[in-house]
């Protein structure tokens, strides 16, 4: 089984469509804009929000 994705304090996991060692890249379930997707790091560290 796959390691929880927090997005902030959110768990993110059934939104991702796309996995790295790196990064990830989810769906938003909210978009301002359709189809709207987002791409984020998972080493906190280089976060910048």
């Amino acid at each position: 089984m796959s390691a929880k994705l927090l997005f902030s304090t959110i768990e993110v996991t059934s939104q991702a469509f796309y996995r790295s060692s790196l990064s990830y890249a989810i769906v938003n379930l909210k978009p301002i804009v359709p189809g709207r997707k987002t791409i984020d790091e998972k080493n906190p560290q280089f976060n910048s929000h």
